[in-house]
C-alpha cells in the first residue's frame, strides 16, 4: 500500500513538472465523394476533389490561416508599395521541391505566366489579368497590377507548380501528362502512391509527410484519402470504419453517422446558394414583378430550418451575412405568398381554365418561356439543378411554394459537370440553382459584372447594371476597407432592388472527423479544401516534456 501509494505521488509529481505535446506518429484515412483528375494548381480549381488533394500537396506563396486571414508560406515576407500596385516576395530559404530539386523565383513566375496563358485554359487566368510578374533574384519576385486590387494576396494562395516537371510539356498535353495524378508539389504531404479498382478508376491516394525547409515536423506519417461515387457510400465507409472522416456531409445525413467517436466541425464559409434568373430565356422572368412573386412565395427560413436542419442561415444578397458589404435590409422580400399573389393578379396572370397554374396572352415571341404559344402562356418555369440530394430538396420545396401560388415548376436534375459544361456553360436556361464562393475579402466582380455574362465569367443572371458594374469596378480598386465595404453595401442595395436572382442560404460546412485526430483548427474557410489548413499540426500522438 505504501509503494502504491509513493507511485501515486510520484506519477502527480511527474505531470506537475511536465506537459503534454504533440508527437510524431501515426495516420489518416479520410473519404470523399468523386475521384481525381487534374491534381495540379492551374486546374484543381473546377474540381473540389482536385482541390483537396493539391492544398495537401502543394504550397503557395501565402495561404490562409484557420479563420481565414492570409499568412506566408513559401514567402518570408511580401512588401506593398503604399500605391497598392507593386507587391514583393521573398522567398524562404532552403526551398525544395518533393523530389529534391531547389525551389526558386522561376517555378513562380512559370507558374503565374502559366495560369495567364489562354493556351493552357486555367479557370484561374481572369485573377491574373492585368498582373506582370518578375523575376528580381531567385528568392525574389515581384507583381505589378495595372491598378489596385485589395483582395491580391488571396490569389497568392494558389499553388506554386514546379517549372522542371511542365514546362517541357505542352500546354495542350498537360492534360495526358504523368504529373497530374502523380504531382510532385512542395506542400506539406507528397505523393506517396495511389490504388485503382478493377476497371481502372482511381480508389485512393496516399501521401506522406514531406520534410520542409524551416518548418516545424508535421506530425501525422501518412494521410490517405479515398475516393466514393456518393455520400452514401462514404457514410457506409465511415461506418464500418474504412475512413475516420469525411471531406464534408450534407446536413440532412448527419443522424446517418453511428460512431460516438467522431467530431463533426462547424465551420463557416463565405458560399451561398441562389436561384439565377435568365431573363433572355424567358419573357416571363423579365416581368419583374413576376420575379418579386417568385421572391415572396420562399420561405428561405423553413429552407434551412427544414432542409438544413438549422444548419445554415439566410441570404439575403450577393454578399452574405457577415461579410463586408452584407449590411443591407433583410427583409426587402420578406415571406409574404398573400403579396406574390396580388402581384401576380396585378400583372395579369389569372387561372381561368381552373387547372392551378396561372396563364396569361404573352403576344408572339421565341422565348416566351417553358410550354409556351402565342395565344396564351402558363406561368411554368423550368429549374436546373446540380445532381445533390440537398439540394434537391431545395428545388421540390420551392416548386411546392410556388404552386401554391400558381406557378408551374419542372425542375431538371443533372450531374455537375453535364451541368457546367451542356448548360451553364452556354447559358441555356431559365432558372438555375448554384452557388457561389466569395473570398474572406469580397470581390463579386465575377459573378455580377456585366462583362462577366459570357462563359468562362460567372454572372450566372447575366446581370447588367451600369450603376452596378461602377461600383465593382471602384471597390476592388479601394483599398480603404470602410470606404469599399460601402461600396459594397450600395452595390448590394441595386441587386436587391433589381431581383436578377433569388437569395436562398449559406449553408454551415459540416466535417466530421474522428475526435483522436486533435490539432484541427480551421473555423473558417473559403472552399472545403480550406480544412486543411495548417495539416502540418494535426496530431494523434502525444508526449511529456518538461514545461
Amino acid at each position: 500500500m505504501f509503494a502504491g501509494a509513493t507511485l501515486l505521488l510520484g506519477w502527480r509529481l511527474y505531470e506537475n513538472k511536465t506537459k503534454l505535446i504533440p508527437a510524431a506518429g501515426g495516420s489518416y484515412a479520410e473519404g470523399i465523394v468523386g475521384r481525381p483528375r487534374y491534381v495540379n494548381p492551374l486546374y484543381a480549381p473546377a474540381s473540389d476533389v482536385d482541390r483537396d488533394l493539391t492544398e495537401l500537396i502543394f504550397s503557395g506563396l501565402m495561404r490562409y490561416g484557420p479563420t481565414g486571414e492570409i499568412e506566408p508560406d513559401l514567402a518570408e515576407k511580401v512588401d506593398i508599395a503604399a500605391d497598392g500596385k507593386t507587391y514583393t516576395f521573398t522567398l524562404r530559404t532552403n526551398l525544395v521541391w518533393h523530389d529534391g530539386i531547389k525551389l526558386t523565383a522561376d517555378d513562380v513566375i512559370f507558374t503565374i505566366e502559366a495560369i495567364q496563358n489562354p493556351d493552357y485554359d486555367s479557370p484561374l487566368r481572369l485573377n491574373w489579368q492585368g498582373v506582370t510578374a518578375e523575376k528580381v533574384d531567385d528568392r525574389t519576385i515581384r507583381f505589378t497590377l495595372n491598378n489596385p486590387y485589395a483582395p491580391f494576396l488571396e490569389n497568392t494562395t494558389v499553388g506554386i507548380a514546379p517549372e522542371h516537371v511542365w514546362g517541357g510539356i505542352d500546354p495542350s498535353s498537360v492534360a495526358l501528362a504523368e504529373g497530374m495524378l502523380k504531382p510532385v508539389g512542395a506542400g506539406p504531404y507528397q505523393f506517396a502512391r495511389l490504388s485503382k479498382t478493377k476497371d481502372g478508376r482511381i480508389q485512393s491516394y496516399t501521401l506522406r509527410a514531406a520534410p520542409r525547409a524551416n518548418d516545424p515536423k508535421t506530425y501525422l506519417n501518412e494521410i490517405t484519402i479515398k475516393f466514393f461515387d456518393s455520400e452514401l457510400d462514404a457514410i457506409a465507409a465511415l461506418n464500418r470504419r474504412e475512413v475516420e472522416g469525411l471531406g464534408a456531409i450534407s446536413a440532412q445525413n448527419v443522424e446517418r453517422l453511428r460512431s460516438r467517436q467522431l467530431a463533426t466541425h462547424r465551420l463557416k464559409m463565405p458560399r451561398y446558394f441562389t436561384i439565377f434568373f435568365n431573363q433572355t430565356q424567358s419573357k416571363i422572368l423579365a416581368d419583374r414583378a413576376v420575379r418579386e412573386a417568385l421572391a415572396r412565395s420562399v420561405d428561405a427560413n423553413g429552407i434551412v430550418r427544414e432542409v438544413l436542419g438549422g444548419l445554415g442561415e439566410t441570404v439575403w444578397g450577393p454578399i452574405p451575412p457577415g461579410l463586408p458589404g452584407a449590411g443591407v435590409d433583410p427583409n426587402r422580400y420578406p415571406y409574404t405568398p398573400e403579396e406574390a399573389t396580388k402581384l401576380l393578379d396585378g400583372a395579369g396572370w389569372q387561372d381561368k381554365d381552373g387547372d392551378g397554374t396561372r396563364e396569361k396572352t404573352l403576344g408572339p415571341s421565341s422565348q416566351l418561356g417553358t410550354g409556351a404559344t402565342a395565344s396564351s402562356t402558363p406561368l411554368a418555369l423550368t429549374l436546373h439543378v446540380p445532381d445533390n440530394d440537398e439540394l434537391r430538396r431545395v428545388a421540390e420545396r420551392i416548386g411546392n411554394t410556388w404552386k401554391a401560388i400558381g406557378v408551374q415548376l419542372n425542375i431538371r436534375v443533372l450531374p455537375s459537370f453535364d451541368l457546367q459544361q451542356d448548360v451553364i456553360r452556354p447559358r441555356k436556361y431559365e432558372m438555375v440553382l448554384f452557388g457561389e464562393i466569395l473570398g474572406v475579402q469580397p470581390d463579386p466582380f465575377s459573378f455580377w459584372h456585366s462583362s462577366q455574362k459570357k462563359n468562362p465569367g460567372l454572372n450566372l443572371a447575366l446581370y447588367d447594371n451600369r450603376a452596378a458594374d461602377k461600383l465593382l469596378e471602384e471597390a476592388r480598386q479601394t483599398l480603404d476597407g470602410e470606404a469599399r465595404r460601402a461600396k459594397y453595401e450600395e452595390f448590394s442595395k441595386l441587386v436587391i432592388e433589381d431581383i436578377p436572382a433569388l437569395f436562398l442560404y449559406s449553408p454551415t460546412y459540416l466535417y466530421p472527423v474522428s475526435n483522436r485526430i486533435k490539432g484541427i483548427s480551421a473555423q473558417l474557410v473559403t472552399v472545403p479544401s480550406k480544412r486543411f489548413v495548417h495539416v502540418e499540426e494535426w496530431y494523434i500522438n502525444t508526449k511529456r516534456v518538461r514545461k
